[in-house]
């Protein structure tokens, strides 16, 4: 029977993207963190921010956007524990994080320099809260409903080939994103959250560290209610 579960090790999409070391300032880093965090949950993006980064373009720009919400959207899948989502899904999937990123509320402080060059800069993050208000045991139930409509069981759908427990799967998938649809207007927001992101300095160029901005895209939508 599915039970709700948030598989660990899907990762936020790499971060590359460089800064030209010479002249930067605070400013330039808190309106660079701010375009990064605008871009990637927003898909919005300044003239201002695309000009800091080496080589970005507006195309770039909305590509991070798209890869980073099809990054999400397949550990929001896992988390409602679909198995073989289609391509059908996976689109409905991301559309659905999209909307769901939409809600992120966050705030930007001022690029610090440190001693041996790097910057940093603490983001104040809101998580966003909705999960909590699907029932524990819907999971289950959608599940065994499905199969039922099919005439099988829970059981009897794990010996299926698997087309057939595809198309079943789904089903599924597509009754949680319903589900996840109708209690998006209620959506909150959990305790704020301090993340600090630091800027190393690379030979002649500044790189975002990835450890804190993991942190940060991990706390966007709080699956599991950690902070409610």
């Amino acid at each position: 029977m599915k039970t709700r579960h948030l598989s660990a090790g899907i990762l936020a999409c790499a971060l590359t993207l460089t800064l030209t070391a010479c002249g930067l300032s605070g400013a330039d880093v808190t309106t660079y963190i701010q375009g990064e965090l605008d871009c990637t949950y927003k898909g919005q993006y300044s003239q201002e921010y695309l000009d800091l980064v080496d080589g970005m373009t507006e195309e770039d720009a909305q590509q991070q956007y798209e890869d980073n919400a099809e990054a999400e959207a397949q550990r929001l899948l896992s988390y409602l524990e679909v198995v073989l989502p289609t391509d059908a899904v996976n689109e409905r999937a991301t559309q659905l994080v999209k909307d769901i990123y939409a809600k992120a509320k966050y705030t930007v402080g001022d690029g610090n320099k440190l001693q041996g060059g790097d910057f940093a800069v603490e983001v104040t993050l809101s998580p966003i809260e909705l999960f909590h208000l699907i029932p524990d045991e819907t999971y289950g139930q959608v599940w065994t409903q499905v199969c039922e409509n099919n005439g099988t069981t829970p059981d009897l759908a794990e010996t299926l080939g698997e087309e057939e427990y595809q198309a079943l799967d789904e089903q599924y998938a597509n009754q949680m994103m319903d589900q996840v649809e109708e209690v998006l207007p209620q959506a909150t927001y959990g305790q704020e959250q301090s993340v600090m992101l630091q800027l190393k300095l690379e030979g002649d160029y500044y790189s975002l560290v990835s450890s804190g901005w993991q942190t940060l895209d991990d706390m966007v939508i709080d699956y599991t209610g950690d902070y409610l």
